[in-house]
């Protein structure tokens, strides 16, 4: 080979070298990109794993863990929870409370028409919010049957009624979204299938009914009774300007007005001669305003003396 004859083959050589060389850059390139890009999507993939936006939601409302048992399991842990017979999908569970009970919580999932419901018993010292739900609440509602205590909160999603029994130790709670009237109403039902009766009546009433309603912005919890042929409503609600607020429904026109006591409150009567009459008063403290209204055959005495017979201050006898 001469030298011409070298230097073609040199530059061909060098030519092809060349291509090759470019080539396996390009193969090296897309090679490198592929597996960038797999180390992205791996690394996406551990993100979401651990982060799991999609289930962020169901883990909130997961809370205490619980483990879904049988109605005989409730009865065992000392529980009383009755359910109305025409419930549907009923489901058991407990709830591990551990830092506020030895015991944990019994609960019951069911549906009664067209609405869920959710409900609680808890072992426990002294009456507790064991609804579950951390919510601002526009009605926050309490009253008394002797020693057992009962507690409404509702807002325009949701609403939730907890009775407390101190000779039981047991705390109960029912939960719903919608209307807070008809959740006390099965709350009430609940509490009275247990031995507890929240009417406020005297003894020897009869005809007593409970009910709640909205009544110029507040829920307002209602005992109609009959007693010695006079039909009586006494009413209660939290009001947050703790003024004296008319709740008692009545529109008559009274001709005659006084100041009385109600225990240790002021209280407002107005009264006709036939008997129509009503008595309002305020417990300051509390900010809870009442009514104990007739629309016919009761005197002004008989109202006032009623009046004390039925109210018991929320913080106790004061004085």
């Amino acid at each position: 080979m001469n030298q011409q004859q070298f230097e073609i083959f040199q530059y061909a050589a060098e030519d092809q070298l060349l291509e090759e060389a470019q080539a396996a850059g390009i193969h090296r390139s897309r090679y490198w990109g592929i597996l960038a890009l797999a180390a992205c999507f791996c690394a996406v993939v551990l993100v979401a794993a651990v982060w799991k936006p999609w289930s962020r939601e169901k883990q909130a409302q997961l809370g205490n863990p619980t483990e879904e048992v049988t109605a005989a399991t409730i009865q065992t842990l000392g529980y009383r929870m009755e359910i109305p017979k025409s419930a549907k999908n009923v489901v058991y569970s407990t709830v591990d409370v551990s830092a506020e009970s030895e015991v944990p919580m019994a609960q019951v999932r069911y549906d009664l028409g067209t609405q869920a419901y959710t409900y609680r018993a808890l072992k426990t010292a002294e009456s507790a919010d064991i609804s579950g739900i951390s919510q601002t609440w526009t009605n926050d509602l309490s009253w008394d049957a002797g020693d057992a205590k009962m507690r409404l909160c509702s807002n325009d999603t949701d609403a939730w009624v907890g009775w407390y029994d101190p000779d039981e130790g047991t705390q109960w709670c029912l939960s719903s979204e919608g209307d807070e009237t008809g959740l006390l109403n099965d709350a009430l039902s609940l509490a009275k299938d247990l031995g507890i009766d929240f009417s406020t009546a005297p003894e020897g009433a009869e005809d007593v009914t409970v009910d709640a309603f909205e009544q110029d912005g507040l829920t307002v919890a209602q005992t109609q009774f009959t007693y010695s042929g006079i039909r009586y409503a006494y009413r209660t609600a939290s009001t947050p300007e703790v003024t004296l607020t008319d709740i008692s429904g009545q529109q008559a026109q009274y001709t005659q007005t006084a100041q009385f006591q109600v225990s240790w409150c002021n209280a407002q009567l107005s009264f006709t001669p036939d008997g129509s009459g009503k008595i309002l008063w305020l417990d300051v403290v509390p900010g809870l305003v009442y009514s104990l209204s007739v629309e016919q055959g009761a005197s002004a005495q008989a109202l006032t003396d009623m009046a004390n017979t039925l109210f018991v201050p929320a913080q106790g006898d004061v004085g």
